[in-house]
C-alpha cells in the first residue's frame, strides 16, 4: 500500500480525535515540555563537569546536581501525563468507533451478512479495533515524542560541534529507507493475519453453534484436524510478520550504535585537540543517547502505524457498505398490527443477491391481504415461503 493510500485509510480516524482535540493538545503540550527539559540535563551535566576545573569546582556541581534533579523529577511529571492523556483518550477513540461500527453493521442488508463469515466481521470487531485505539494512542504518542525529540537535539548537537554532529548523524539518514522497505512488508503480511483471523473465528463459531450435528454425525476428528491446519496457517503468518519487526528494532540499533562509535572516535580527537571539552564531550554523548533510544520507540510506533492502516482498511470497507434501503425514510418492517393496513403483493419477483446467475425464489406473486385477515402459505421445501417472509419485513428488496 502507497503512502497516499495509508494516509487516506488513517484519514477516516481524524473526526474521532477531532472530538477530543483539548486532550490531544494538553498531552501534546506535556510531549513537548518533557523533552525539552531532557535538553536541559546533558547541558547541565557538561556544566557539572566543566566545573571541575574552575576555582570553586563544589559550587558549579552542586548547582548542576539541584537543577539535574529539578528537571528530572518534572520531566517525569509531564510524562505521565502524557501516557496518562493520550493512552487513555485512545480508549475513547476506540470506544466512540466500536459503537459507530456498531451501529452501521446494525443498518446493513441482510445481504451483506449472507456474503460475509461472522468470523471475519467478529475479527474487525475486535483485533482490527484494537490495532486502530493503538495508532489513536500509543502511536500518536511515540511518533511526536521522536520527532519533538529530534527537533531539539539535533540544533543543541551542532551548537556544540557542527562537525562532530554531521559525522553522527550520517548513519541516521538511512532510517527513512529502511522503516518504508519493512513497513510495507508488515502492512501486507498484517492484512493477511488479519483475513486469517476472522476464517479462523468462523470456523470456531460454526462447530460451537453446530456441535450437536458434528456430535451426531461423529466429526469431531476431521473438524478438529481442519481447526489444527488452519490454526497452523495463522501461526506461520504471524511467524512471517514476526521476522519484519523483529528485524526493524535491531537495524534501527545498529544505525545508533554506529553513530556512538563515530562520536567516541571523532570526539575523542577532538577533545585531544582540545576543539571540544570533555563536558561538551560527555554532553554530546548524553545528546545522542537521548536521541538514539526513542528510535526502539519510532519502529515500535511504525509497526503500530502500518498495523493500523491494515485493520482501518478493513473497517472502513464495512462503513463504505449501502445501507440497507436507498431510501432512508422507507420503513423497515410493518407497521404494528394495531394499525390495520392490508398488504399486497402486485407482480413481485425475488432472487437473493449474489450474481445474475442465482435463480428465481419468487416469480410473479401477487395476492392482496386485507386489514384483520389471516392468509396460509404451503409449499415444499424452496418453495420460497420464507423468502415471502423476508420481504414482507423487508429484509430483502424485491
Amino acid at each position: 500500500m502507497g503512502f497516499i493510500s495509508s494516509v487516506r485509510e488513517l484519514g477516516s480516524l481524524v473526526p474521532y480525535l477531532r472530538r477530543y482535540t483539548g486532550v490531544y493538545l494538553v498531552g501534546f503540550g506535556c510531549v513537548v515540555g518533557s523533552n525539552l527539559l531532557n535538553t536541559l540535563a546533558p547541558r547541565l551535566l557538561q556544566q557539572g563537569i566543566d566545573a571541575l576545573r574552575t576555582a570553586d569546582p563544589v559550587t558549579g556541581v552542586r548547582r548542576a546536581a539541584l537543577w539535574l534533579v529539578l528537571a528530572a523529577i518534572a520531566g517525569g511529571v509531564l510524562r505521565y501525563g502524557m501516557r496518562q492523556l493520550l493512552n487513555g483518550v485512545s480508549r475513547r477513540v476506540e470506544t466512540d468507533l466500536r459503537g459507530d461500527l456498531f451501529r452501521k453493521l446494525m443498518s446493513l442488508p441482510a445481504a451483506y451478512f449472507d456474503r460475509t463469515s461472522t468470523g471475519d466481521l467478529m475479527a474487525r470487531a475486535t483485533n482490527d479495533l484494537l490495532a486502530a485505539r493503538m495508532v489513536a494512542g500509543p502511536a500518536v504518542m511515540y511518533l511526536l515524542d521522536t520527532i519533538t525529540r529530534t527537533a531539539i537535539m539535533v540544533p543543541a548537537m551542532f551548537a556544540v560541534n557542527p562537525t562532530l554532529a554531521a559525522l553522527a548523524l550520517a548513519p541516521l539518514a538511512v532510517l527513512p529507507v529502511v522503516e518504508g522497505i519493512l513497513g510495507r512488508r508488515i502492512h501486507s503480511r498484517t492484512l493477511a493475519i488479519q483475513d486469517q483471523f476472522g476464517v479462523l473465528t468462523e470456523f470456531v463459531r460454526q462447530n460451537i453453534s453446530g456441535a450437536r450435528i458434528v456430535r451426531a454425525y461423529n466429526q469431531e476428528t476431521p473438524e478438529s484436524a481442519t481447526f489444527a491446519r488452519l490454526n497452523e496457517d495463522y501461526a506461520a503468518k504471524n511467524l512471517h510478520l514476526a521476522k519484519a519487526q523483529a528485524a526493524l528494532n535491531p537495524l534501527l540499533m545498529s544505525l545508533g550504535g554506529l553513530s556512538s562509535l563515530v562520536v567516541m572516535w571523532t570526539g575523542g580527537r577532538l577533545v585531544m585537540a582540545g576543539q571540544v571539552t570533555v563536558g561538551e564531550f560527555v554532553g554530546f554523548f548524553i545528546y545522542l543517547a537521548l536521541l538514539v533510544w526513542p528510535l526502539v520507540f519510532l519502529g515500535w510506533a511504525i509497526n503500530l502505524t502500518f498495523r493500523g492502516t491494515a485493520a482501518m482498511s478493513r473497517i472502513n470497507a464495512i462503513f463504505q457498505e449501502p445501507n440497507s434501503l436507498p431510501d432512508p425514510d422507507a420503513p423497515l418492517a410493518l407497521p404494528p398490527h394495531r394499525s390495520a393496513r392490508a398488504v399486497r403483493f402486485a407482480g413481485v419477483s425475488f432472487r437473493h443477491p449474489g450474481g445474475p446467475d442465482r435463480e428465481w425464489v419468487l416469480d410473479d406473486v401477487t395476492f392482496y391481504l386485507p386489514a384483520g385477515q389471516s392468509l396460509g402459505i404451503v409449499g415444499v421445501t424452496g418453495a420460497g415461503k420464507t423468502a415471502l417472509a423476508e420481504l414482507l419485513v423487508r429484509l430483502y428488496d424485491p
